[in-house]
């Protein structure tokens, strides 16, 4: 068992902070060394959609057993850990690593068998291929974890807030022992991280570093195991290290149970009401967070159970809902809180 232990000073608790990334969730959703029984559910529910332009990033990482380049999971200062274009920020950062950083992060390649090429020329020519990162890491969110996307995030922010409240009255440390049965808090002021489990690698089986009064981010994830913790960034340097951790979740309460949902599954239900009445399919599309083949499935499957209507005006192609749909609606105005939504 491999234990990583982290010192922690009075100035790391303080700067210690929780935040949301949708790239840091596409990233250990897809992760394939030792996944979560989490993150194989949801991979064999959108494996179907994955796209060949997403290829140059599922290689990268899953390119080694336990490492994810720092460079691909970019932190944002915490201003921006609000709801809304978190994404876009993350990629725009993505876009701005630097070659030195990416040739650093991938030092690691002459020492492993059978790197793809994808990473091999990566390192080789980053201002090339970056870009290609960058968009490949877009694709896939859009078409795998976009629609689910706004599900997720108010689970985490749910999280957060739980967490953040038990900061604020028993401290960092109370929490940071919370999240998992493999923290544990020592007297001299250690936070020990047993990683058996979670990515293995080789070398000490035990190694002390500080934090440097850089803190910690801690993530909540629906991917991370039901006791496991992830950690991602480089320990000792300038950043801050990541720990991510499996977002608490309770099934909703019998009166938050959503019929609309329950008739046609999740996805189809947020299509449904973000039609609004009246929409094109790039108004669907633009609302859901998805591609248009991806809102026109949702139209089509609408369209077959007497939900909506389709017209063409022009170019565009408009979809109303009908009668049925405005009634069932009406009965279930939101969707509630819950956990993880699987498509429907």
């Amino acid at each position: 068992m491999l234990r990583l232990n982290l010192v922690v000073e009075a100035q790391d608790l303080g700067r210690t902070r929780i935040a949301v990334s949708p790239l840091q969730n596409l990233i250990i959703g897809f992760w394939g060394h030792q996944p979560s029984r989490e993150a194989r559910l949801w991979q064999r529910t959108v494996r179907r959609h994955v796209p060949h332009a997403a290829a140059p990033l599922l290689e990268l990482i899953n390119s080694h057993p336990w490492y994810v380049p720092d460079f691909l999971t970019p932190l944002l200062p915490a201003a921006h850990n609000t709801a809304g274009a978190l994404l876009a920020a993350e990629l725009d950062a993505l876009r701005s690593a630097t070659e030195a950083q990416i040739r650093a992060d991938l030092r690691y390649v002459d020492a492993l068998p059978g790197v793809p090429s994808s990473v091999l020329e990566l390192r080789e020519g980053a201002g090339r291929h970056l870009a290609r990162l960058v968009d490949a890491a877009h694709s896939l969110f859009r078409s795998c974890l976009a629609e689910d996307w706004p599900g997720i995030e108010q689970r985490l922010r749910t999280d957060i807030a739980h967490r953040g409240a038990q900061m604020a009255s028993s401290g960092s440390g109370v929490v940071l022992t919370g999240l998992s049965s493999r923290l544990t808090w020592r007297d001299n002021n250690t936070l020990t991280v047993a990683l058996d489990g979670c990515r293995r690698r080789q070398g000490p089986q035990e190694s002390t570093v500080s934090l440097s009064g850089h803190g910690l981010v801690l993530m909540p994830s629906p991917f991370a195991g039901a006791d496991s913790i992830i950690i991602t960034g480089s320990v000792t340097a300038s950043r801050q290290a990541v720990i991510a951790y499996r977002a608490a979740s309770s099934p909703p309460a019998a009166h938050e149970r959503d019929a609309l949902t329950a008739l046609v599954g999740r996805g189809r239900a947020r299509a449904l009401r973000a039609v609004q009445g009246t929409a094109t399919t790039t108004d669907l599309a633009r609302r859901l967070g998805v591609g248009k083949s991806t809102a026109s499935e949702h139209a089509a499957a609408l369209r077959a159970a007497g939900l909506v209507t389709t017209h063409r005006t022009g170019r565009n192609v408009r979809h109303t809902t009908t009668d049925l749909a405005r009634r069932l609606l009406t009965d279930n105005a939101s969707e509630p809180a819950g956990p993880l939504p699987w498509r429907g």
